[in-house]
């Protein structure tokens, strides 16, 4: 304790002294010092004209607040700047920077930047620059740039960018871009830039932009076009891309409706089908993707992946009763509506279901086959099959 009084002490007369001298001083323009310590501003080796020095050394044991900083800053609690910042600035908990910064700051909480910021801003919650930035942020909650920026935002939970950005975002739920950009964007739930993308979105379950030129995989992906690259997702809404209904049948499934939507080199298929037996309906509805090829200007030819469960006597049950389609067929455009189809599959049917006697059961499903094995309790047949249809754009 007695060390720690003569320690005030000593700082008191040097805070004294800074006091008349500038008093003393009517330039009052911004001086440099080589060093200075402080418990809090004003009680410190600046006095109360820290806000008009600047400092190459800085040592704040609560915190402190300087014109300027050339160097570096280490903290307790606060670092605060009212003008520019060049060097590194460390603290426990908080950096606040009321110009530019150029530099490193490190925080166990946060650090801010009013002006332009150039380098990099590591903390343990959460990262600000409001204007413009060319800087690396890491944070375990968000990163926020006002600004046009590039570089790089890594947080444990958002990224959020202003203006124009260019660089990489990832983060544990979501990133946001209110402007154009050119980014690889990642996260653990959502993107979305609402302008236009060049680049890349993974998200685990929503990705949004208004024109990409790249590639977007989540689980639903939106946007108004797509080029140089593909939506790849359970759902994909492109404005201006794929989408068409196919009402048919094949050797199964003697009548289906098919929707399909994307874009032509990757959509997505929802089905649904069904076909009378001797003693009762079958039906099922199904999943797929699919891709489609230019052969000339009125003939495409679509390669589709299907996955069916399929169900007899309207009942719902849990066995595994799965139809698997591979399609390959041929489509000539008849106008700028309609199209007739037609081609090959070749179909996988497993299924579990056991009739009273404990064999395999399935009830027609397949009208012949060229594969008939049980598999352990599951019954697998594979036969070919042909599918015809007309395609309503």
């Amino acid at each position: 304790m007695k060390m720690l009084a003569r320690i005030l002490i000593i700082l008191v007369l040097l805070s004294s002294t800074e006091v008349f001298a500038q008093e003393n001083d009517t330039n009052n323009e911004v001086k440099t010092n080589q060093f200075q310590l402080s418990f809090f501003t004003p009680l410190g080796t600046n006095g109360i004209n820290s806000w008009n020095v600047t400092n190459r050394v800085s040592l704040n044991i609560i915190a402190g607040y300087a014109g300027g900083l050339n160097g570096v800053e280490i903290g307790g609690f606060s670092n605060n700047i009212k003008g520019d910042m060049k060097g590194i600035q460390l603290v426990g908990y908080s950096n606040v920077v009321l110009g530019n910064t150029n530099g490193a700051q490190i925080s166990g909480f946060s650090n801010v930047t009013r002006k332009y910021t150039k380098g990099v801003q590591v903390s343990g919650y959460s990262n600000v620059a409001f204007d413009s930035a060319d800087v690396i942020q890491v944070s375990g909650y968000s990163n926020v740039i006002k600004g046009s920026n590039k570089g790089i935002q890594i947080s444990g939970y958002s990224n959020y960018a202003g203006g124009y950005r260019k660089g990489i975002q990832i983060s544990g739920f979501s990133n946001v871009i209110k402007s154009n950009a050119k980014v690889i964007q990642i996260s653990g739930f959502s993107n979305i830039t609402t302008k236009d993308l060049n680049g890349f979105q993974l998200a685990s379950f929503f990705n949004y932009a208004r024109k990409v030129k790249g590639s977007q995989i989540g689980f639903i992906n939106v946007c108004d076009t797509i080029s140089n690259g593909i939506p790849i997702g359970f759902l994909s809404f492109v404005r201006h891309g794929y989408r068409t209904l196919e009402i048919g049948g094949d050797e199964t499934l003697w009548g289906q409706a098919n929707f399909k939507m994307g874009v032509e080199r990757f959509y997505n298929i929802f089905s649904v089908g069904a076909k009378m037996s001797s003693d009762n309906v079958i039906w099922g509805w199904g999943y797929g993707i699919g891709t489609m090829m230019h052969i000339s200007p009125k003939m495409n030819a679509n390669l589709d992946i299907i996955a069916y469960h399929i169900h007899q006597d309207n009942y719902w049950y849990d066995d595994i009763n799965m139809l698997n389609k591979i399609k390959l067929n041929v489509s000539y455009k008849l106008n700028n509506m309609f199209s007739v189809y037609g081609g090959l599959t070749y179909n996988i049917l497993l299924t579990d279901r056991l009739n009273k006697e404990g064999k395999p059961i399935d009830d027609n499903i397949a009208p012949w086959s060229i594969y008939d094995k049980k598999n352990g309790s599951v019954l697998v047949k594979m036969y070919p099959g042909f599918t015809a249809g007309i395609r309503i754009f």
